[in-house]
């Protein structure tokens, strides 16, 4: 029943959400190519006044450079807002809506109902990071070569390396993709907390997640003066795995006992 419920999460993602993705990646690959143009239009220009009018000519002449930055960026924009709307509405639409008589109804546990939609949205997050770097990339690649990244990675590697270890490598890796999941459960947990209220519900949730944000960075920054190094990134895991654990239980525990449907 988990994996159908599970399936039912990611079909309700909406088309034009993978549409918007699939348009972002093409938008950031055709700017970054018309940037390696421009890059080599300028180089080419022997003279102060011929790189002067080729700016200028190029501009003119190739106006769609500046369309496609001016809607890469909206198209950025609007990949976030839309993330963070599909992951507070299908919480709050399916558990604390009308539609949450039925939810609550079907022969699954409150768990299976929370870690369906825990997973789709984690995975939002990462499609986002996906597309981020995809624009990077997009623009990086036809300027520099993918040589050149990788001997660039390298030479950061090797930078790196003599003053963090592999182990605080992989630590922070673990702990900025656990990361991404404690960002949802609080999002869920401030949803949760908003619904408590018999009024002004929406509001609460947004002040409920300010004021989780606002003690979630007082910790964090008080982890920061008083660990470094591995000690520091060992110590900020823990803390991201406390959180996760005790905002998802909190979350399990609101929906199951103090569900209060509008």
């Amino acid at each position: 029943m988990f994996g159908k419920l599970l399936k039912y999460e990611i079909r309700s993602i909406s088309k034009w959400y993978l549409g918007l993705l699939f348009i972002t990646s093409l938008v950031a690959i055709a700017a970054g190519n018309y940037l390696k143009n421009f890059i080599t239009t300028i180089t080419n220009a022997s003279t102060n006044y011929s790189v002067g009018y080729q700016f200028g000519s190029y501009l003119r002449d190739e106006v769609m450079f500046l369309l496609l930055l001016a809607t890469l960026f909206g198209l950025v924009i609007a990949i976030t807002i839309a993330s963070y709307v599909i992951i507070i509405r299908r919480f709050h639409a399916s558990i604390f809506s009308r539609q949450g008589y039925l939810t609550m109804t079907l022969p699954v546990s409150t768990h299976a109902i929370i870690l369906s939609k825990l997973l789709v949205a984690t995975l939002l997050f990462v499609f986002s990071y996906l597309i981020f770097a995809i624009i990077i990339l997009a623009f990086v690649i036809p300027n520099i070569g993918w040589n050149n990244i990788i001997e660039g990675f390298k030479e950061i590697m090797s930078q790196i390396l003599p003053y963090y270890s592999p182990l605080w490598v992989a630590l922070w890796n673990l702990d900025a993709f656990l990361s991404t999941i404690a960002a949802v459960l609080l999002i869920y947990l401030a949803i949760s907390i908003g619904q408590l209220f018999n009024s002004h519900r929406t509001l609460m949730g947004f002040v409920s997640y300010g004021v989780i944000m606002l003690i979630h960075t007082l910790i964090s920054l008080l982890l920061s003066f008083t660990f470094a190094g591995t000690s520091l990134i060992l110590a900020q895991l823990v803390f991201t795995i406390a959180l996760m654990i005790s905002t998802y239980f909190v979350t399990h525990a609101i929906v199951k006992y103090k569900l209060n449907l509008e």
